[in-house]
C-alpha cells in the first residue's frame, strides 16, 4: 500500500509541474497600472491601504523559463514593485523549463528553493532526491547552494518558525527510508541527516527537532533521534505540517468528504486528540506560513471555530501564496507558454494577480523578470534604515536649490506666503499636489505676542545647520541627489576612535533632514530612537516633503522655530526688549532650537530647568578670546569654537559664500543690517558678553574653575558652574532660565532683517529659475546604433531631473548588481559610502571612494557588475565616465572567452564632460561581464569612482583600400561563419565555424601580402587573415597535411604559409565565391557542414586537395567575404 501511495504522488508530482492550476476568476482583475510592475504612488493608499510605507511585508512567487527558477519577491513598503531576488540554475544542465518549490523562513530574509529541470519530474530517483538546493537572501540576493539534492514532492522545503528548515530526500520505494536533515539557513550549515524507515511527508522544524506526517498520524522527532507519536488514527495522511509561533503544529486531514484543519502541542509527550479549528469541503481549504510562527487558512471553509492568536484566516483562494505577514496574497501567476518545440523565454511577461487583504483590493501587475534586476534600484535603500525617507533610492532624488532660491523661500514663509503649488509627483517625490505651508503641511504657529520671525534669524539656522544643503553635500545648485540626512546610519563618528566610524548602529542615527535639519517627527513609525520614545513620527506626506522639498523644508524649519520662541515667552524667558522683529532678541529660542528646552521637575535634573549648559557662551570649552562668529571669514573652517546661537547671528550679520554653479560664488543671502549711532559697533555687540547667562539663578559662578564631577560629564573641562546632583557631584546642569538683557536701546540699535524677495512687489512672489550644474547626458553620441547597454538602472527607473533623457534602454539580458563590503546582514557598511547623483548618461549614476586592501577599504568595499546577454564574436566595451565626482584611478575588468582581462583607466583624466571610455575590443563566448571596485593599491579614501553605464559594440574594424580590409568569413552555401573555437585565443587558438551572428562581423582583417602569375582561373592575390583582437594570423595546423587544421600565431608576412590565395582584394560580390588557397601547401580550406545541424553547433575547419577549377560540385571549398 506505501509503495502505490508513493508512486501515485509521484505522478501527481509530474502533472502539477508540467499544468498551470486554473483559476476561476468571479471578477476580472484590475491591473493596478497598465503593464505596471508595482502599484504606482498615486494608488497606493487606495489599493494598499494607510500606513503601506512602514509595513514590512514582502509578497513573494516562483516561475521558471530556460534560463531557470526565478524567484520574485516584492516589498509593500515598494508598492510592491516586483524584481527578481535570484535565478536558480545549473551550468551545463540544459532544459525547456525549470521548475520548484520554496519557503521562507522566519525572519522572512530568506527563502530555501528546491529547482531542477522539469524533466527530472519522469524519473523517480531525480523526483524524490535529486533536486538542487539553495538558500536565497532575499534582500541582496546572494545565493547559497548547498550540497545536498533533496525533493522536489510538493510538501519540500519545510520552513519553521525560525531559520530553521526541515530537507527531505524521498526513498522509501527503493532504498525503504526517508531522510531529513535540518537546514540552518542564516549560516548554510547543514545537521546531521536522520533516516525514517518508512514514506513521510511534510516535514517541519520545531523546538528540539521536527515533526513529520506519515500513514498513522503525525510523529515527532527529536534533535537526538528519539522518536515520539503525538497525533495518531488521523483520517488519512496529514498534510502541509505547520509549526505556530505558540508552540502548536497546524495540519490538514481527511474525515470523509471533508477536509479538517487541526491542531497539536508539538511538545506533546503522548499521542493526543487535536483540536479542530475549520472544516471545508475536501480541496477546498489549505494553509499558508507566514513569519514569525504565523499560520494562514486560506480557501473557502464551511465552518471557522475559534482560532488561536498564531492562526488566522484569509479571504483568499486555497491555492494562494499569501506574503509574509499576511497582508496580501499572489492569487495566480500566468506565463506565456511556449508550444511543443519552443522554450519558454525569459523576455515573455509574467502577469502576476493579487490581492490586498488591508484594502481589499485586487491587484494586477505585468513583470519582466529578466529586467527585473538583483539588486534593483530599491535594493540599494537600506532594509533596516531608521529614518524615514531613504538614501540611494535612485527614483527618489532631491534637488539641490539654489542659494537664492533658498533666501526666497525663507523670505516666502516668514510672511505666510510660501504657497507656491508643487505639483502632483513633484521631482517624483510620489505626493499630491500641496502648497509648503498648507494646513496639511507646515502654515505658521504665529508669534505669541503677534510678529515675526525675521528673515536672517530664519536664514541663519539654515546656514548654521547646513549650509543651505537639501541634498547632499556634495551636490551643486541645479543636481540631484540623496538628501541631506544627519548621521544616517548612526555611526560613531563623534568619538575618538576612527576603527568604528564604519560600523552601522540604527539605534543611533539622527535623521535630520535637509536645509532646517529637521529631526523631531522624522524616523519610521515603531523605530523612534531609544532616549526619544515618544518622539511621535509625522505624517508619511510631511516627512517625504521635508525630505524632499527644500521649500518644504523651510516651512518645517520656521514652523519649529516659531514655536521654540512660544515656548520661551511661556517660560518667562525673554531677551532684551523682546521685540521679534530684532535679531538678538531670539537667542534663547535659537538656543532651544538646538538644544532644547528642559521643562521644570525634568526627572534628574535637581532643581534645574531651562536652555542647557552647551550653548551657554559661559561654557569653557569655547575659547574666551573668540570674537564674534563670521568677522573673520576664516571663522567659518571652525565653527566648533563658538556655541550655537552666537553662530547663528554671525550668519545673520556676515553670510559666508556658496556656489551657484560650477565656479561661481554667490552669497549665501542678504545680511541683517544694523543702525544707530555706529552700525559697526552695534553689529558687534550683537552677541552677549560671556557671563551674561552666568548667575546664580542657575548656579552659575563666574570667575570660579570648577571640576564637573558626575560620571557623565567627567571628561568635560573645569568652569564656572557650581550645579550639584543629589549625590552631591557637580552635573553642568547650570540651566538658564530668567530673562536677560544686553543691549539697552534694542529698538535703535538691534539688528533688523532685510527682504530681498518682498511679497508686496508681484515680480517677487515667482520661484527664482532651477539651477543648471552639470546637467546630464541625454544622448547616445559616443556610441554605434547597434550598441547595447547596461545601465547602473533599470530601464524602468525614470530619470529624475531629466525626465525626457532619450537615450537607450537596457540590453535584453543585462544588468547590474552592487555588492558591498563589511557585511553583517544587510547593514554592509560599504552601503555608507554609496552615493547618487542625477548626471552622467541617462541622469543617474552611483559613486563612491577609492581606498586600499586594508580593513577599512574592505569594510567600505563597493562591487559593480555589468552583465550582458550571451555574446558570440568580438565586442567593443566602452564604460560612461561622468563630467564630475570621477577622479580615481581604476581597474575595469573584463571577463572574456580567454579569461578576465584587467584594463586601467584615470576616470580624472576628462574631468569635465561626459564621455565613453573605450575599455578595449575583445573575444566573448559567454555572458559579457565587466567589474569595477572601489580597492586599489595606494588609494586613500579621497578619490572618488563612478559607477555609470557599460556599451557593448559589434567591432568596426578599419579599412584601408587596396591594403587592409575588415571582413567576415562566411561559408558560401550555409549560414556558418569562420571563428575560433570558443573564440579563446589561447590553447592552439584553432579555427572552427559556427552559426553566424552579427558579433562576428569584422571579425578578420585581410592584408594583402603580393600576387602570384595567373594560373586559370585559380585565385592569384596573397593575403594574410588577421584576428582583430590577438592581431594574430592564420596558418595551418600542420603544413602539407591533408585534413590539417588551422590556427592562428604571430603575424609574419615573410611566412608564406601564412598566405592565403583569393581572386581579389575586396568583399565578395553577390553570388560569388572565394577559395582560401594555402600558398605554401595548395591546401584550401573546407567546411563541411551536416544537413539540420543543431542551432549551436561547430565545424572544424580543415585543409583539403582541391581540384584545380573545381567549382559548382565542391561548395564546401567555397567562402564568402561580407
Amino acid at each position: 500500500m506505501r509503495r502505490n501511495w508513493g508512486r501515485t504522488a509521484l505522478c501527481a508530482l509530474s502533472a502539477l509541474v508540467l499544468v498551470p492550476t486554473p483559476v476561476a476568476q468571479a471578477e476580472p482583475v484590475a491591473t493596478a497600472t497598465k503593464e505596471s510592475s508595482s502599484v504606482t504612488p498615486a494608488e497606493r493608499d487606495e489599493l494598499l491601504g494607510k500606513g503601506w510605507q512602514a509595513s514590512g511585508d514582502r509578497l513573494w512567487t516562483t516561475t521558471g523559463d530556460s534560463d531557470g527558477l526565478r524567484l520574485l519577491v516584492a516589498e509593500a513598503k515598494t508598492g510592491y514593485a516586483w524584481r527578481t531576488a535570484a535565478t536558480l540554475s545549473q551550468p551545463g544542465v540544459e532544459t525547456d523549463r525549470w521548475i520548484g518549490n520554496a519557503c521562507v523562513t522566519g525572519s522572512g530574509q530568506r527563502a530555501v528553493v528546491v529547482y531542477a529541470p522539469r524533466t527530472f519530474t519522469n524519473s523517480e530517483e531525480l523526483a524524490t532526491r535529486g533536486g538542487f538546493t539553495a538558500v536565497v537572501d532575499l534582500n541582496s540576493g546572494a545565493v547559497t547552494k548547498l550540497p545536498i539534492r533533496t525533493s522536489l514532492a510538493y510538501f519540500n522545503p519545510g520552513c519553521g518558525t525560525a531559520e530553521t528548515v526541515a530537507l527531505t530526500q524521498e526513498g522509501d520505494i527503493d532504498l525503504g527510508r526517508t531522510g531529513v536533515t535540518v537546514l540552518d539557513a542564516a549560516s548554510g550549515k547543514l545537521g546531521k541527516r536522520t533516516e525514517l524507515a518508512t514514506q513521510v511527508t511534510s516535514a517541519t522544524p520545531v523546538d528540539g527537532g521536527f515533526v513529520v506526517a506519515d500513514a498513522i498520524g503525525v510523529l515527532r522527532v527529536g534533535s537526538d533521534g528519539a522518536k515520539r507519536r503525538i497525533v495518531q488514527e488521523t483520517g488519512g495522511v496529514p498534510r502541509e505540517l505547520r509549526a505556530d509561533a505558540d508552540g502548536g503544529v497546524v495540519y490538514i486531514d481527511r474525515d470523509g468528504a471533508n477536509d479538517r484543519v487541526q491542531r497539536i502541542a508539538a511538545a506533546a509527550t503522548t499521542a493526543q486528540k487535536p483540536s479542530t479549528l475549520a472544516t471545508a469541503p475536501s480541496g477546498q481549504v489549505a494553509l499558508a506560513r507566514g513569519v514569525r510562527g504565523k499560520v494562514f487558512i486560506t480557501g473557502t471553509p464551511s465552518k471557522v471555530e475559534s482560532l488561536p492568536g498564531a492562526v488566522s484566516r484569509l479571504d483568499v483562494p486555497a491555492h494562494a501564496e499569501v506574503s509574509t505577514t499576511g497582508e496580501a496574497a499572489v492569487t495566480d501567476v500566468k506565463t506565456a507558454l511556449p508550444s511543443l518545440f519552443e522554450r519558454k523565454k525569459a523576455s515573455d511577461p509574467i502577469r502576476i494577480e493579487s490581492k490586498s487583504l488591508r484594502s481589499g483590493k485586487k491587484l494586477g501587475f505585468v513583470v519582466d523578470p529578466a529586467a527585473a534586476l538583483t539588486p534593483r534600484w530599491d535594493e540599494t535603500v537600506d532594509p533596516n534604515r531608521v529614518c524615514s525617507v531613504p538614501r540611494n533610492d535612485p527614483h527618489l532624488q532631491v534637488y539641490q536649490p539654489k542659494p537664492k532660491q533658498v533666501e526666497w523661500a525663507a523670505n516666502m514663509a516668514i510672511s505666510g506666503h510660501l504657497d507656491i503649488s508643487r505639483p502632483r509627483n513633484w521631482n517624483n517625490n510620489g505626493l499630491d499636489a500641496y502648497r509648503p505651508q498648507d494646513t496639511s503641511m507646515f502654515p505658521r504657529v504665529g508669534l505669541t505676542g503677534g510678529g515675526q520671525v525675521p528673515a536672517q534669524v530664519l536664514l541663519g539656522v539654515l546656514g548654521q545647520e547646513s549650509n543651505l544643503w537639501q541634498a547632499d553635500r556634495r551636490k551643486l545648485p541645479g543636481e540631484f541627489g540623496n538628501p541631506l540626512i544627519g548621521n544616517y546610519y548612526g555611526t560613531a563618528i563623534y568619538n575618538a576612535d576612527p576603527a568604528d566610524d564604519w560600523i552601522i548602529r540604527w539605534d543611533k542615527a539622527d535623521c535630520g533632514y535637509g536645509v532646517t535639519q529637521m529631526t523631531d517627527g522624522m524616523r519610521l513609525p515603531g523605530k523612534p530612537k531609544p532616549d526619544k520614545p515618544n518622539d511621535e513620527p509625522m505624517t508619511f506626506h510631511r516627512q517625504r516633503a521635508i525630505g524632499t522639498d527644500y521649500a518644504a523644508n523651510v516651512a518645517a524649519g520656521l514652523r519649529l522655530l516659531e514655536i521654540k520662541w512660544n515656548e520661551m515667552q511661556a517660560s518667562g524667558m525673554r531677551i532684551n526688549n523682546n521685540n521679534p522683529a530684532r535679531i538678538e532678541n531670539w537667542f534663547f529660542a535659537v538656543w532651544a532650537y538646538n538644544s532644547g528646552l528642559h521643562p521644570r521637575g525634568e526627572a534628574g535634573a535637581n532643581g534645574a530647568w531651562g536652555v542647557g549648559w552647551l550653548n551657554n557662551p559661559a561654557n569653557p570649552r569655547y575659547p574666551s578670546i573668540r570674537q564674534r562668529f563670521g568677522k573673520d571669514p576664516k571663522d567659518y573652517a571652525k565653527p566648533q569654537q563658538w556655541p550655537y546661537p552666537e553662530k547663528v547671528l554671525g550668519f545673520a550679520a556676515n553670510p559666508p559664500s556658496g556656489y551657484e554653479a560650477p565656479g561661481v560664488e554667490v552669497p549665501f543671502f542678504r545680511a541683517a543690517w544694523w543702525g544707530g549711532a555706529n552700525p559697526t559697533a552695534n553689529r558687534d555687540a550683537s552677541v552677549p558678553p560671556l557671563n551674561q547667562f552666568c548667575t546664580t539663578s542657575n548656579d552659575c559662578r563666574w570667575g570660579q574653575q570648577i571640576k564637573p564631577t558626575a560620571p557623565e560629564v567627567a571628561d568635560e573641562p573645569a568652569g564656572p558652574c557650581a550645579h550639584t546632583n543629589a549625590a552631591g557631584q557637580t552635573d553642568l546642569k547650570c540651566w538658564v532660565h530668567e530673562s536677560s538683557s544686553w543691549r539697552l536701546d534694542c529698538d535703535k540699535d538691534c539688528g533688523h532683517e532685510f527682504i530681498r524677495y518682498d511679497w508686496d512687489v508681484p515680480e517677487y512672489r515667482a520661484e527664482p529659475a532651477n539651477g543648471t550644474s552639470y546637467p546630464p547626458r541625454c544622448t547616445n553620441v559616443g556610441l554605434e546604433d547597434d550598441a547595447g547597454i547596461a545601465d547602473d538602472v533599470t530601464t524602468a527607473t525614470k530619470p529624475v531631473s531629466n525626465p525626457s533623457c532619450p537615450i537607450k534602454a537596457n540590453m535584453a539580458g543585462a544588468s547590474f548588481s552592487l555588492d558591498f563590503g563589511g557585511k553583517n546582514g544587510n547593514d554592509a557598511s560599504g552601503r555608507i559610502d554609496l552615493h547618487q547623483t542625477g548626471g552622467g548618461y541617462g541622469a543617474h549614476f552611483w559613486y563612491g571612494h577609492t581606498r586600499s586592501d586594508n580593513a577599512e577599504g574592505r569594510a567600505l568595499a563597493i562591487n559593480a557588475t555589468w552583465k550582458f546577454g550571451r555574446i558570440d564574436g568580438l565586442a567593443t566595451v566602452k564604460a560612461h565616465i561622468p563630467d564630475h565626482l570621477a577622479n580615481a584611478v581604476v581597474d575595469y575588468y573584463v571577463d572574456t572567452a580567454a579569461g578576465p582581462k584587467k584594463v586601467t583607466i584615470d576616470q580624472g583624466a576628462g574631468t569635465g564632460f561626459n564621455r565613453w571610455v573605450t575599455l578595449g575590443t575583445f573575444h566573448f563566448f559567454n555572458e559579457p561581464t565587466v567589474r569595477l571596485g572601489t580597492i586599489r593599491e595606494g588609494a586613500d579614501g579621497t578619490k572618488k569612482v563612478a559607477f555609470d553605464a557599460v556599451a557593448i559594440e559589434p567591432f568596426r574594424g578599419l579599412h584601408l583600400a587596396g591594403s587592409r580590409i575588415p571582413v567576415q568569413i562566411a561559408q558560401n552555401n550555409n549560414n556558418f561563419c569562420m571563428v575560433l573555437k570558443d573564440n579563446n585565443p589561447n590553447n592552439g587558438a584553432v579555427v572552427e565555424a559556427r552559426p553566424c551572428s552579427t558579433w562576428g562581423r569584422d571579425y578578420w582583417t585581410l592584408f594583402k601580402v603580393g600576387e602570384t602569375p595567373p594560373n586559370g582561373n585559380e585565385p592569384t592575390v596573397a593575403v594574410q587573415i588577421m584576428d582583430n583582437v590577438t592581431e594574430k594570423c592564420l596558418e595551418p595546423v600542420s603544413r602539407g597535411l591533408p585534413g590539417s587544421g588551422v590556427h592562428e600565431t604571430t603575424c609574419d608576412k615573410n611566412n608564406k604559409a601564412q598566405w592565403w590565395l583569393v581572386h581579389r582584394f575586396d568583399r565578395t560580390e553577390p553570388l560569388g565565391f572565394e577559395v582560401l588557397m594555402n600558398y605554401e601547401s595548395s591546401l584550401s580550406m573546407r567546411l563541411s557542414v551536416p544537413s539540420n545541424p543543431p542551432g549551436s553547433a561547430a565545424v572544424p575547419v580543415t585543409l583539403w586537395k582541391r581540384a584545380p577549377g573545381e567549382e559548382p560540385t565542391a561548395p564546401t571549398f567555397y567562402w564568402s567575404f561580407l
